[in-house]
């Protein structure tokens, strides 16, 4: 007897000590899943994922509200009065300006490529820590982490929004020019348009302007990166001028680019506390020019070259395909060299710049 519950304390002991190996494993993968977690790298790529999400999901409820909309589908159902719209046109009428006046001011601005170029330029001092000490204190991935979350967030309100209130858009015929009429009975091919990347917009998400979202980002980091007064008057008053031609020509609502500058501004102040939050590590080290070889040419030039051909020569549709062929690539060069490396950031660069080439 005396043996048997020696042995059954033996077991008893045996079984307390796997159990306290375990908890004490548990608790080292939670501690190593938190630290993972707080590191501003893996944080933004976290966050891309979240932006593709929110973007694929509203590209399918563009196509959602534009099918369902039956009123649209053989006619141009009236639109909304746009008080803001009105006063618009009555200024241009009195200043003698024609639509194609406007447009031609537009086109001599090209508003999104600055907003694009400024971007460039502001994201190149965060990550040399050149310019003022705006520029010099911050870090380039937790600039884009905010930023990231930013869109992704803004985007997320936009589809709720169009998707509960459906509003007439102010184009005649705009369904025929852009959907199929009618919709497809089958649906296999009706969950095929939705999954189209719709570069040219819908027709009735309107409640906010995606454009309106886009752009103000862009000018919020510029602004935000620079301490220069005059140079964020003049991004704000650059950005105003475009969204005055996009309600006059009645592409939006007044209502639906005041809400998206308003919300994507509210936003990145709201996310202020993630560059702060996110523990980026040491700075980028650079290679010398000379210490290059022909093989880093290669592998940095290839996805460069592929992202410029597929805008250049490729479809919308095809290019959305690259767009996910290089956020997968980002994620196996990072498992596979058990981390960050700077050509992660080369592809998620080049899948940045095919993402604008086909939805700015």
């Amino acid at each position: 007897d005396s043996s048997d519950e020696e042995e059954r304390r033996q077991h008893d002991d045996d079984d307390d000590g796997a159990d306290r190996t375990k908890s004490n494993t548990s608790l080292i993968q939670q501690q190593q899943l938190q630290t993972l977690l707080q590191d501003g790298k893996v944080r933004t790529i976290l966050a891309g994922f979240f932006v593709t999400i929110a973007l694929l999901t509203e590209n399918f409820l563009v196509w959602v509200v534009s099918a369902t909309y039956v009123p649209s589908h053989n006619d141009t159902p009236t639109p909304l009065q746009d008080n803001g719209r009105l006063v618009l046109q009555s200024l241009a009428s009195l200043a003698s300006f024609t639509k194609a006046d406007l447009q031609s001011i537009r086109d001599a601005l090209n508003v999104p490529w600055s907003l694009v170029s400024a971007l460039a330029t502001s994201l190149l001092c965060v990550e040399l820590h050149m310019g003022d000490d705006r520029s010099k204190k911050r870090s380039l991935w937790g600039v884009v982490l905010r930023a990231l979350m930013t869109l992704a967030f803004a985007r997320m309100i936009r589809g709720i929004s169009f998707s509960l209130t459906v509003l007439p858009s102010q184009i005649p015929f705009c369904y025929d020019n852009k959907f199929p009429n009618p919709p497809p009975d089958n649906w296999s091919e009706w969950i095929w348009v939705g999954l189209n990347p719709a570069t040219n917009g819908g027709c009735n998400d309107l409640i906010v302007s995606g454009h309106a979202t886009i752009t103000s980002l862009f000018a919020c980091i510029c602004t935000s990166v620079s301490g220069n007064t005059l140079f964020g008057i003049c991004v704000w008053v650059l950005l105003s001028v475009d969204f005055l031609v996009e309600m006059y020509q009645g592409l939006h609502y007044s209502v639906d680019m005041f809400l998206g500058g308003v919300i994507t501004s509210l936003l990145w102040k709201s996310f202020a506390h993630l560059e702060k939050d996110a523990h980026i590590g040491k700075n980028t080290k650079f290679v010398s020019l000379e210490h290059i070889s022909v093989s880093d040419g290669m592998w940095y030039g290839v996805p460069t070259y592929v992202a410029f051909g597929v805008l250049t020569f490729g479809s919308s549709f095809m290019a959305n395909g690259f767009i996910y062929l290089y956020l997968v690539c980002s994620v196996g060069v990072v498992v596979k060299n058990g981390g960050y490396s700077h050509y992660v950031q080369h592809l998620l660069l080049c899948l940045l710049y095919v993402a604008l080439g086909v939805y700015l």
